[in-house]
């Protein structure tokens, strides 16, 4: 028998004792959260994958790690997205996006970007 015949073999007699986990999706605990991995929360969220992993190294997205692979709690995502849903509809948020428009609408009428920032300034210190 080849090495690569060893291998793969081991790996069908391992998988036959734990099983393959395409069992465990459907399983449900009651009062146990989810637990996602990278793909699945892609999925989710309709992200590339590369972008989930990058959020949960920067520490942008509630994660933890098994190994080498990241695993994502569906209870900590959902309130997440609460928040920053709350934060994308705060006050200074909406504010912000409005200076954002004002500053593309000045910069396409012609004003310079230093002109546009000293009116933007002027306009906020009389908040």
């Amino acid at each position: 028998m080849r090495q690569g015949e060893k291998t793969a073999e081991k790996k069908a007699a391992y998988s036959n004792r734990v099983g393959s986990g395409s069992e465990l999706p459907g399983l449900s605990i009651p009062g146990m959260p989810t637990v996602m991995d990278t793909k699945e929360l892609a999925a989710y969220l309709r992200l590339n994958p590369y972008t989930v992993v990058k959020k949960a190294e920067k520490g942008e997205l509630p994660a933890f790690k098994i190994g080498r692979n990241w695993r994502f709690r569906s209870d900590d995502i959902d309130n997440w997205m609460r928040g920053e849903l709350e934060k994308a509809n705060s006050f200074p948020q909406k504010v912000d996006r409005v200076f954002k428009k004002i500053r593309l609408g000045l910069e396409k009428a012609g004003y310079s970007a230093r002109d546009v920032e000293r009116l933007i300034q002027e306009v906020r210190s009389a908040e």
